[in-house]
């Protein structure tokens, strides 16, 4: 007997949705439902969302340090993705 799909859970586009992913993930690779392609394939994009965001974090620390020193700057949201 084939078990029925399930329809994947809708995650926020933050680091706490991020998190929420990887976590579901760990569950499932302690569970029946074990894909370890599928757990290194969410690792690897994990680990590009976290290095883009590194990247977010540098750029508005060097607009902090222009705003500073008086330069008109403004700054954005860390919010990851479109949404």
């Amino acid at each position: 007997m084939t078990k029925a799909k399930e329809k994947p859970r809708a995650y926020s586009r933050t680091t706490h949705g991020l998190r929420d992913i990887l976590f579901d993930e760990i569950e499932r690779m302690r569970g029946d439902d074990a894909d370890p392609t599928r757990a290194s394939a969410v690792a690897n994009l994990s680990r590009q969302i976290i290095a883009t965001a590194k990247v977010e974090i540098e750029f508005h620390r060097a607009i902090a340090d222009l705003a500073e020193k008086g330069s008109n700057v403004s700054l954005g949201t860390l919010a990851l993705g479109s949404s």
